[in-house]
């Protein structure tokens, strides 16, 4: 599976048939570091209990890999292959591939809910939140609240996040979402000062980058994926601190910390464990190849 050539042996786990631009980033940023790199679908993955053993196969060809980084997991699936997709990654773990990132901190990130809860027993401060199946409860915080956030509980790039100031209007958008069987996840709205949030991507402890963005003309979405602009930031070392702390206590060895600076303090919303770094390298700065050195120090230590 892998050529005689070169060391470590690199994978990178997404669902996508063709690989998404930040993998083929990783693989290269790999490659010319002299590791040996790979795309997989994590639907290629098959795990064989035989003769006592644990085996790990890509599709019928066995796996030996010393570092898998996960990009991507998918979009909404059933819970059977949601919950199998994971167990491969945990697998990984178990024949002592580096999983980056792990299995535990990917789990936490993945679910908005655990997050939120992750990050506030730690200290971070995150935007008040309420998640319900209950629509009497949705519609009393939102009356509360006058003007709400609703997002899904697993989801990313901002789609599917809505602002909604108007009852009516969200009894009928939550009695929708229900009758989907989806949770409702909402939260109180905060104006952000400049229409902007900071990205800081925290690789290994280290913020890496820090940039703006701002969203565009009458959105209040700041995603770059939605058309955010990406200005450079420098924050102060409370804001770097925050990130790191974000980071680490959901678990992960790299995120996209999404923080809000507002007239009612500073809050973290998202923490990413698959950030998108578009706003990376408009500054002229490649995340990929800083996150291949910092795992090939890593498996040194």
């Amino acid at each position: 599976m892998w050529s005689s050539m070169g060391n470590a042996r690199l994978i990178v786990l997404h669902t996508a048939g063709t690989p998404p631009r930040t993998a083929l980033q990783i693989i290269k940023s790999a490659r010319e570091l002299g590791l040996q790199a790979k795309y997989v679908r994590l639907q290629d993955l098959n795990v064989m209990i035989e003769n006592g053993e644990e085996k790990i196969f890509v599709r019928s060809i066995p796996l030996d890999a010393d570092v898998a980084i996960v990009r991507g997991v998918g979009g909404p699936q059933s819970i059977e292959e949601y919950n199998l997709r994971f167990d491969m990654v945990k697998a990984l773990e178990e024949k002592g591939t580096l999983v980056v990132n792990p299995y535990e901190g990917l789990i936490k990130a993945r679910d908005k809910l655990r997050t939120m809860i992750t990050l506030m027993k730690n200290g971070v401060r995150v935007p008040e939140t309420i998640v319900t199946v209950n629509i009497d409860a949705a519609l009393h915080y939102t009356e509360k609240w006058g003007k709400v956030i609703v997002k899904p509980i697993i989801g990313s790039l901002g789609r599917g996040v809505m602002l909604i100031d108007n009852v009516d209007i969200a009894y009928n958008i939550y009695r929708q979402l229900l009758a989907w069987y989806q949770p409702l996840l909402i939260q109180k709205y905060y104006e952000k000062k400049y229409n902007r949030d900071l990205r800081v991507l925290v690789i290994d402890g280290e913020p890496v980058a820090s940039y703006y963005r701002v969203a565009r003309e009458g959105s209040f979405k700041t995603n770059v994926a939605q058309g955010g602009k990406v200005v450079e930031a420098k924050p102060s070392e409370e804001i770097l601190n925050i990130a790191i702390k974000s980071t680490e206590s959901v678990g992960l060895f790299y995120a996209g910390v999404d923080i809000m600076e507002t007239d009612e303090g500073t809050f973290v919303l998202e923490v990413n464990a698959s950030p998108n770094w578009k706003g990376a390298l408009q500054l002229g700065i490649d995340p990929s190849k800083i996150l291949v050195e910092k795992i090939l120090k890593k498996l040194k230590r």
